[in-house]
Parts: structure tokens; C-alpha cells; sequence
């Protein structure tokens, strides 16, 4: 196998062509094919007895031309990346190779043997300074958005008061502490909406659960009753594109059922529940559990909020770099064919499926095109993100902290065993999750190391 020419197709591409002699190609074929037609059978024949031109007429040629195929490229690709490997250090021994790839167009086999092309991607050099010189704050309070801690212990209550209490059937006309079955409708500007509502919906009303203008729309009603109402949303509702808009809702009361307890001592006192009792012994620890659970859960939000502007730090900061082309576009495809599904499955827009999957837009798009360039514009960024820690983690990272296969391989199990904990599809194979694990934790190390440096 001798190298016909090598260059840099791009900063992060290096593409080298490879050919394997005539000589060389036939006899391996040769042998491929003795090998391929030892097992074809021809009635009359022991396995691969037959003439050569029987075993031919009843094997399949497509199959027998993709096997050799690929039989060709795993003798020969090792060869071949050890020897691109060699040219790139010897034109910049600091390269760091992502990944090699045999561009499958490009083979081609004639007179003169075998010819393919094998493509390397480099880790792009990432420019760092400005964000090593970036100096960032955590996020105070009045920026988590978060409820008051008065609101916060209400609502913990009303938890308590809903999941422990005991209810029963009732004559009398819905009030606080009323759990309902209601078949509900929910309209915004004339327009449907299944996010607020549908056919046999539990409403619980007086324990902080809803806003006060739906509790108040759905009080002093029997079963059996309908009834049509409106609810304001606040301007800081957590659905952002119903802020402060209005829907009006239709709703038929199906059952009735009335809480024992109203009041949260009541319940202490009174309740036999043990699930309960082991939760809440008195009135002094829950009161504790609630302001710890609040300082807890705010300095979750407050980590999390930091980290996200940490990455979009990155995102904005770090001047752009070269893409890896294939897997930019891989990506793309495969995000845009998942998406076109999924909102053929659901009966939903694209926009709803990107929005439901995380994909960030600043205003809703509507066309396919629109949609087209919210998709490529998250891939783009997930990109430079991706190569821009794990350069990070490879030119700025010490060998010491970096991960082992022991923690790889104990990411990789939980991974196996628990997919929808990691987000990961169900039935992953242990060396898919491997590579994933390998990918979260280097990106963590990486976004941590970059956290450490901006923490102002």
C-alpha cells in the first residue's frame, strides 16, 4: 500500500489517499472470494464443491462485492491511520486527532488496484484568552426568580395537605380543600390549548396548588355543574409564551370529594397515615425540613443558573473555529428527522417538539426554514462548546485529574442499567455507553476547570 498524496483539507481535516497495488488487490481478493465461496451451498454439492461459476451463480453479488469491501478497508485502514498519523506529527507534532474515517465515496477500484481516501479530524486550537480573562459573579437572589420564602412554605404545605389527607364524597359546593375530577378546556385567543386541560383532570383547590383567579373559577360548584370562566396569567408565569395573556377555560365537575384536614396542624395532630408520621413527627421538624429544603433548593437553582451562564459564557467568548463538517451536518440531520417525526407522532408543530427538547429560540419560528435555522444554529453551538472543552481538557487539564477507565466503566454500567436516569436510550450497549460517559465526563472536567477560572 503506498500513499498517493496528503494535505490539510481544512485546519482540522487531513485527508491522505491510499492505494493498494493491482498485484496486491487481486490476490487478496482472490482469497476473500475462495473464502466467501467455501460456505455457498449448490444443491447437489457439499458447501463451496461446486465449480466456481455454480457458487458464483448462487451467492449474491451485492453482498459478495459489500463483504470484501469491508473486509478491505479493516485490513488495510490500521496501516493506513498509522501512517496519517505519522504525517501529521510531522508537520505539527501538538495535533490532537479526534477521529479517522475512510470516506466511502470517494473508493475506487480499476486498473490500477485499490483506491480510498482517509479523512482525520483534528481538535481545532481553541483561542482562550479572552475567556481565561472573563471574570463572572454567581447570580443573586432577585435573579433566580425564584418564589418568596412565604410563598415557598405555603406551597410546601399544600403538598403536605394534599398527598396526606383523607377525602370523602360531598354535597356541598366546592371550596377550599375540594379535590375535583373536571373535564377541562382551555382556550387562549380562541385557540385550544391540551397544555391546559383535557378530559378527567384531579384539581385540588385551597392549597396553594393553582392561581387564586382558577381556584376562584372553579369554587361553589356541585357535581354534575358546568361552568365558564377566565384566568390572567402573571407576566412571570413559568409557560413564556402565555405571560400575561388570558385563556378561557370550560369545565364540567364529574366528582366531588372534601378534605378532612384544612389546616397543616390539624393533620399533625390528627393523622394515622405512617408514611407520614415517619416524614413529619411534629410541627418544629417540619417547619425545619421546609427552610432547609428552600436554602437547598436555591443554592441548586443558584449552581445550576451559574453553570448555564458559564457555558453560554463560552459559547459567546470564545472566538469561532472550524467545525468538523461531517458530524455537523450528521448532527443536523439527525435532530431534524427527529423532530419531523416526532411532531408527525403527536400531532404537534415542530416548534412545540424543539421547544419540548430543549432547543433554545428567541422567537417562535414558523417556517421549515425558520426551523431549519434554530436547529443548525443549537448544533453549531453544541459543536464549538463540545471541542472547545475537551481542548480545554486536553491542553489545560493535568494528567492526575483527569478521568480513569474506573470511573468510565462505573458511568458506563449505571448508564446500562439505568438509561432514563441518564437520559440515554433504552437498550444501550455497554461500549455506546461508554463512549458517552467518556464524552459527559470530559466535558465536566472541562466546564469546571473553566468555572474555577471566571468565578469572580
Amino acid at each position: 500500500m503506498s500513499i498517493l498524496s496528503s494535505k490539510f483539507a481544512t485546519p482540522i481535516r487531513y485527508e491522505v489517499i491510499f492505494n493498494i497495488s493491482k498485484d496486491e488487490y487481486q490476490k487478496w481478493t482472490d482469497r476473500l472470494l475462495d473464502q466467501i465461496l467455501s460456505r455457498v451451498e449448490v444443491p447437489g454439492y457439499r458447501p463451496g464443491k461446486a465449480p466456481k461459476e455454480k457458487l458464483l451463480a448462487n451467492s449474491n453479488p451485492e453482498r459478495v462485492a459489500q463483504i470484501i469491501f469491508q473486509e478491505t478497508i479493516d485490513k488495510f485502514a490500521p496501516e493506513a491511520v498509522k501512517e496519517a498519523n505519522e504525517k501529521i506529527v510531522e508537520q505539527n507534532p501538538e495535533h490532537v486527532v479526534l477521529n479517522h474515517n475512510v470516506d466511502q465515496d470517494s473508493t475506487v477500484s480499476d486498473d490500477k488496484g485499490f483506491t480510498f481516501t482517509l479523512i482525520t479530524t483534528l481538535l481545532p486550537v481553541v483561542d482562550l484568552t479572552a475567556l481565561e480573562a472573563l471574570k463572572l459573579k454567581k447570580p443573586d437572589d432577585k435573579e433566580l426568580n425564584l418564589p418568596a420564602k412565604e410563598e415557598f412554605h405555603t406551597q410546601e404545605i399544600g403538598k403536605f395537605l394534599y398527598y396526606f389527607n383523607t377525602y370523602s364524597e360531598t354535597d356541598q359546593a366546592s371550596s377550599a380543600g375540594s379535590k375535583m375530577i373536571v373535564n377541562l378546556k382551555g382556550l387562549i385567543e380562541g385557540e385550544h390549548r391540551e397544555d391546559l386541560g383535557g378530559p378527567n383532570q384531579e384539581v385540588v383547590l385551597g392549597f396553594g396548588r393553582y392561581l387564586p383567579d382558577f381556584e376562584a373559577g372553579l369554587s361553589g360548584l356541585k357535581k354534575g355543574d358546568k361552568k365558564e370562566f377566565k384566568v390572567k396569567f402573571p407576566k412571570d408565569y413559568f409557560v413564556e409564551e402565555i405571560r400575561g395573556k388570558v385563556a378561557d377555560f370550560e369545565a364540567e365537575i364529574l366528582e366531588l370529594k372534601q378534605a378532612k384536614y384544612l389546616k397543616i396542624e390539624e393533620l399533625v395532630a390528627n393523622s394515622e397515615n405512617p408514611s407520614f408520621r415517619s416524614l413529619v413527627p411534629d410541627m418544629e421538624t417540619l417547619e425545619k425540613d421546609i427552610t432547609q429544603s428552600f436554602e437547598t433548593n436555591k443554592e441548586q437553582i443558584r449552581t445550576q443558573k451559574y453553570r448555564n451562564n458559564v457555558i453560554k459564557a463560552i459559547i459567546d467568548t470564545v472566538p469561532d473555529f472550524d467545525l468538523p463538517k461531517d458530524g455537523v451536518v450528521k448532527e443536523f440531520d439527525r435532530i431534524k428527522n427527529n423532530v419531523e417525526r416526532l411532531a408527525e407522532e403527536n400531532k404537534i408543530s415542530k416548534a412545540e417538539v424543539i421547544k419540548a427538547n430543549g432547543i433554545p429560540f428567541e422567537k417562535e419560528p414558523k417556517t421549515d426554514k425558520e426551523i431549519e435555522k434554530v436547529i443548525q444554529e443549537y448544533v453549531n453551538k453544541e459543536f464549538k462548546l463540545s471541542l472547545t472543552l475537551n481542548y480545554i481538557y486536553l491542553r489545560r487539564i493535568t494528567t492526575i485529574d483527569r478521568v480513569t477507565e474506573s470511573q468510565i466503566d462505573e458511568v458506563a454500567s449505571a448508564m446500562v442499567n439505568k438509561p432514563s436516569e441518564y437520559g440515554v436510550p433504552e437498550g444501550i450497549t455497554k461500549e455506546q455507553a461508554i463512549r458517552e460517559a467518556n464524552d459527559r465526563l470530559v466535558r465536566n472536567i472541562g466546564l469546571d476547570w473553566v468555572i474555577k477560572k471566571v468565578s469572580a
